[in-house]
């Protein structure tokens, strides 16, 4: 119990206020490399997406080939 009480204090210590970072929002947008972070989040965004579709065509194609077949190709 005493080990989940200091976890819990320090965890108190180092959560920062939402309204902190709300309030300096603005600030960091306007940073260039707050730019480069949008970018960089859209490549991943669509680096997702387009791997999930590959998966989900991937699996279309699986699921019509004989069980006995499948582990040739994976």
């Amino acid at each position: 119990m005493l080990y989940f009480q200091k976890v819990s204090e320090l965890l108190r210590i180092n959560i920062m206020d939402i309204s902190i970072f709300l309030k300096h929002l603005g600030e960091i947008a306007s940073s260039p490399f707050a730019f480069i972070g949008y970018i960089a989040v859209l490549a991943s965004w669509i680096y997702v997406l387009t791997s999930q579709q590959r998966l989900k065509t991937i699996s279309k194609i699986i699921k019509t080939l004989p069980e006995k077949d499948r582990t040739t190709i994976l």
